[in-house]
């Protein structure tokens, strides 16, 4: 009954037998905002590099008051609370994230419960006023 929407998919000749899972080319933002705002949860794949990545994909539907379902990678774990204001799977482990997403099906009301203290979180702790100000109390220290 669920559909699993992957966007962003370069190539998308995929011929899946579950009718449920649909493949999406690069959208607009104003699509994938919309694509964002429709779902129940959204999943960001990530893995460790050596620089930062994915953060802004992570932040936007947070602010949206959406869970994100997320690798619990560097370029996270330093922002985000698994099972306050996010959720971590473990890095490239498939079952892993299948484990997360059906608790995520499972249970509506802690998904509501993950995006709106993801919003919060944003709105309170990851703002630019307050980024601005930790900045410059650590250059003027």
């Amino acid at each position: 009954d669920i559909k699993l929407k992957i966007i962003g998919i370069k190539s998308i000749n995929f011929n899946f037998k579950n009718k449920n899972i649909e493949i999406l080319p690069y959208v607009s933002i104003d699509k994938l905002t919309q694509e964002i705002l429709n779902s129940r949860f959204v999943v960001i794949p990530l893995y460790d590099t050596i620089y930062s990545q994915g953060q802004l994909s992570v932040l936007e539907p947070m602010y949206l008051g959406k869970t994100v379902i997320t690798s619990n990678v560097k370029s996270t774990i330093d922002y985000l609370i698994d099972g306050k204001t996010s959720i971590f799977y473990e890095k490239q482990n498939i079952n892993s994230l299948t484990d997360k997403m059906r608790f995520m099906i499972e249970n509506p009301d802690f998904v509501s419960k993950i995006g709106n203290n993801a919003k919060n979180h944003i709105v309170k702790e990851l703002n630019f006023n307050k980024m601005q100000q930790e900045m410059f109390e650590f250059i003027k220290n």
